[in-house]
């Protein structure tokens, strides 16, 4: 009897020491995954880690030249403003002088040169707005607008050019008596670059219309024209500052890439939004919308 007891003593102990190995082994292989797990997070963090500093110094490059360009194009258009005034007034008092010192030819010359002036003067006024708008350097001026004589304001001054070109404006535009508090310059402004843009791409004879709506607790500023439309491959280049098309201008005007640019920035900056729907062949509908 003593001797069984003792053998299953053996037994028994000998099963406890093989429960205590296998437990060590256990323990050992947990601690070496538990070490390897720690090293790999490690290895991640670094690499997150290097990946958000590069990040960080591409950020910091894109803004650097995004500053520079910027001042480059405010310094620029600012050197061309001076002496293209300069011009532009001595052509105007050419144009006004009395009497035949200036026959009818060199009149019809100094004609396009002060209307190529204009058209320049524009295109720099644009540079200087963009460049200070994206800036920050100047604000905004927020009053109360009657929206309905801001729109048609707008297009009495964009008529003189639209009829130069032959092309007819519209005002469908319904009576809202919609008043919002917005920055009136900038706003017609941008009204005036979606018509003048629309008046670029339309064909003689062809009809432009500025219309309205109230829709989706705002107001929506709409201009169509029955231009060449634009290609699908060409649609996210649009509202990209110098981004242009491959549909050229109808009646050799210049672009810069610019005016849609203005109006997004000017629109954007008063909580706004920009659109637009084209097809190739059938015209383009381009509209912002403004909260109320």
């Amino acid at each position: 009897m003593s001797i069984q007891l003792l053998e299953k003593g053996k037994e028994r102990k000998k099963r406890a020491l093989s429960a205590s190995e296998d437990s060590g082994k256990r323990s050992v292989t947990n601690n070496t995954g538990e070490h390897s797990n720690e090293q790999e997070s490690d290895k991640l963090r670094n690499e997150v880690g290097r990946l958000r500093g590069l990040i960080r110094q591409k950020d910091d490059e894109i803004s650097r030249l995004n500053d520079q360009n910027l001042h480059f194009l405010n310094s620029a258009a600012h050197d061309l403003r001076n002496p293209l005034g300069v011009i532009q007034m001595y052509c105007e008092f050419m144009q006004t002088e009395p009497g035949e010192s200036v026959d009818e030819s060199l009149r019809e010359f100094i004609s396009v040169i002060t209307s190529t002036g204009r058209q320049m003067q524009g295109i720099i006024n644009n540079m200087l707005d963009y460049s200070k708008m994206e800036s920050g350097s100047i604000g905004l001026e927020m009053i109360p607008v009657e929206m309905d004589h801001l729109l048609s304001k707008a297009i009495l001054v964009s008529t003189k050019k639209a009829a130069s070109h032959n092309i007819t404006l519209v005002n469908d535009s319904a009576e809202t008596g919609m008043v919002l508090t917005i920055d009136g310059h900038r706003i017609e402004q941008a009204v005036n670059n979606l018509i003048d843009n629309a008046i670029k791409f339309s064909k003689p004879g062809s009809t432009v219309r500025i219309s309205s709506d109230m829709a989706d607790n705002g107001f929506y500023v709409i201009v169509r024209d029955e231009g060449q439309g634009i290609p699908e491959a060409d649609h996210h280049k649009l509202f990209k500052p110098f981004s242009k098309t491959r549909v050229l201008p109808l009646n050799g005007d210049s672009r810069t890439g610019l005016g849609l640019a203005l109006v997004k920035t000017i629109v954007e900056k008063h909580n706004g939004s920009v659109g637009f729907e084209s097809e190739t062949g059938k015209g383009s509908e381009f509209y912002f919308w403004l909260p109320v």
